[in-house]
């Protein structure tokens, strides 16, 4: 079945519309960008495909190299570009609001954990670690043996 088939709540744009776009899917946001689908497939079906075929969801799209993305039945070129855009533009947004974001440069930074310990104490609720992420590595203050005590 066809997008153009499905009834109006239930098209990916109109959804977007009624609901905004965290409502939707991942295939369902693709779908709003390539538009249409192949003479034998329909838009969604394009989408969740391109999805599951290119590294299991989301995360393997940006990876894809035009030639490869221009290659899958039902892209083509312009399609191809219109993905490498909008990846383009979300790489590009996160570098830009990453400037924006705290950063963690000292303890004094992460003192928010005692004001967790302390609420959690008064819910009686056990703090197991704390972690910090940063640069693809991370600290548990459970692995370096500290204590909240």
């Amino acid at each position: 079945m066809r997008v153009s088939e499905l009834p109006a709540d239930k098209r990916p744009r109109e959804r977007l519309e009624r609901l905004g776009a965290k409502a939707l899917t991942s295939a369902e946001l693709l779908a709003i960008l390539l538009r249409t689908g192949s003479a034998r497939e329909d838009v969604l079906h394009l989408a969740s495909r391109l999805l599951q075929e290119q590294g299991g969801g989301l995360r393997g799209l940006p990876g894809a190299d035009l030639p490869t993305l221009a290659a899958i039945h039902g892209l083509g070129g312009a399609k191809a570009t219109t993905i490498a855009a909008a990846f383009e533009l979300g790489r590009r947004l996160a570098l830009e609001s990453g400037e924006k974001r705290p950063t963690v440069t000292s303890p004094q930074d992460i003192a928010l954990t005692e004001a967790l310990v302390e609420a959690a104490t008064l819910l009686n609720i056990d703090v197991l670690d704390h972690i910090v992420f940063g640069h693809g590595r991370y600290v548990s203050t459970r692995e370096q043996h500290i204590s909240f005590d």
